[in-house]
């Protein structure tokens, strides 16, 4: 058989490609990383000579996403509350007595 032919598909031949898929993983779920978590996983990242790559894959992150808590750390956003705190606010009186 001429070497061209080997990696060509036979035409009397059916491919079945669902041996080749991987197995879904039903029934796990996501887990939700604790702010906790997160912190003490940038900091691994943070140390001199530390493998991003590595830490992520010992702790079963997303790369992309260590990346991602990493900007936020920096930003000082992680594990902050987004929404707006409003103060209670009194008017006196006097701030409207005053000529301008």
């Amino acid at each position: 058989m001429p070497l061209w032919m080997l990696w060509m598909c036979p035409r009397e031949e059916i491919v079945d490609t669902i041996e080749r898929m991987l197995p879904l993983r039903v029934g796990v779920k996501k887990h939700r990383r604790t702010v906790e978590e997160k912190r003490a996983i940038i900091e691994e990242t943070l140390e001199v000579g530390a493998s991003l790559g590595r830490i992520a894959r010992q702790h079963d992150v997303n790369a992309n996403q260590v990346f991602y808590w990493r900007k936020l750390y920096r930003e000082g956003r992680l594990g902050t509350n987004t929404s707006t705190r409003l103060l209670p606010v009194r008017v006196s009186a006097a701030l409207y007595s005053r000529p301008w």
